[in-house]
């Protein structure tokens, strides 16, 4: 027979809140798969409205689309070396070095997917700006026009 205290643990780990590695960024996210492939730049477009969001990252993001932009066949290696002199660099290494699941047709729909998501972010910090300078001064004709043009891409 087993005493109390030899289902105490194991009633705790049952009842105990799943505990979850941190969510990686959006950011990031697009980052690790430009580091693993980097022609995935290819698939957009200028201009990058992400690069307007405030978010830790989106310069450097924003930098590596141009690089490889500028240098289409460029290697995860010519990468690295590019931007070796950015206080960014190591962090930079160990995101090259992290292993990514599925193949590159996955990669693909998952920087396009992601790239969408930042590119949501940016018009709803756009229209909060827009809308918090309704609240403070009002907005002119081209604003009021822009708030429009969002609100109708964000339904």
């Amino acid at each position: 027979t087993s005493t109390p205290e030899t289902h105490v643990p194991a009633q705790r780990a049952r009842n105990a809140p799943a505990v979850h590695a941190p969510k990686q960024s959006l950011v990031r996210s697009a980052i690790v798969l430009l580091l693993h492939q980097p022609a995935l730049a290819m698939t957009l477009d200028p201009p990058y409205r992400f690069a307007t969001l405030r978010q830790p990252g989106v310069e450097l993001l924003a930098d590596i689309v141009a690089e490889v932009r500028a240098r289409p066949d460029i290697t995860t290696g010519a990468l690295l070396e590019h931007f070796g002199d950015r206080e960014e660099a190591a962090a930079l290494h160990k995101l090259a070095t992290q292993a990514l699941a599925g193949d590159e047709s996955h990669w693909q729909t998952e920087f396009i997917d992601t790239m969408t998501q930042l590119e949501k972010q940016m018009v709803q910090q756009r229209i909060d700006e827009l809308q918090e300078k309704k609240r403070e001064s009002g907005l002119d004709d081209r604003d009021k026009d822009e708030l429009r043009g969002l609100l109708s891409t964000r339904a």
